[in-house]
């Protein structure tokens, strides 16, 4: 006989006691920043057509409609904050969604990024940057994006624009006024929606919508 595992269908929230969270108010807001003050669409079914008030407030633990358990659904990178029925908080994170366990490492900054070393990460190894919510693979350094001290070279998940594709070149003095205008016109034209500086003129691209 065949058998199945039998899991809670809907989400379970603690209090600071380990309780089910009664009451509890859950805030869904813009990947990277605080999700009371800079919420996010979400919504109680799949297809989009019930949409969750927030803060989405919760019985028994679960977020809850009416007295009933529902499952919430919002975009892709989110961030949350779980508050209890006296405003204290519970749980809180900007950086949520993206599923980083498939990488080998994780860091939070590009900074940290940079600061990695061969010993740390090998070529071929994944790292999932959090404050950009991608997935970067390290490569030969020299190949496609490489890191400002030119130690490491990483692609970035998503699709790509970098300086150097419109004449830049990283750690060079030259003033790359034109060029740099070029790349943020590219951008903007693609419809995509965040730039992301790196030193002077080392410069990369990547979308997280």
């Amino acid at each position: 006989m065949a058998l199945s595992e039998v899991t809670n269908p809907f989400e379970y929230f603690q209090n600071a006691s380990g309780d089910a969270l009664e009451n509890g108010k859950i805030y869904l807001g813009t990947y990277g920043l605080d999700p009371v003050s800079n919420p996010k669409t979400a919504y109680f079914d799949a297809a989009m057509t019930v949409t969750a008030s927030q803060p989405i407030r919760t019985a028994n633990g679960s977020p809850s409609l009416s007295g009933s358990a529902k499952k919430i659904y919002t975009d892709v990178l989110y961030s949350i904050t779980i508050k209890d029925a006296a405003d204290v908080v519970v749980f809180s994170s900007l950086y949520e969604g993206q599923d980083s366990t498939a990488a080998d490492l994780s860091v939070l900054s590009y900074s940290d990024l940079d600061a990695l070393t061969s010993s740390d990460i090998a070529v071929g190894q994944t790292v999932f940057l959090q404050e950009l919510g991608v997935v970067c693979t390290r490569v030969a350094s020299g190949a496609e994006h490489t890191t400002p001290t030119g130690a490491l070279g990483f692609t970035f998940g998503g699709n790509t624009l970098t300086a150097e594709m419109f004449g830049c070149v990283a750690g060079n003095t030259t003033d790359y006024a034109v060029q740099l205008q070029e790349w943020a016109d590219a951008v903007y034209a693609r419809g995509y929606c965040r730039a992301v500086a790196i030193g002077e003129t080392d410069l990369f691209w990547t979308c997280i919508c």
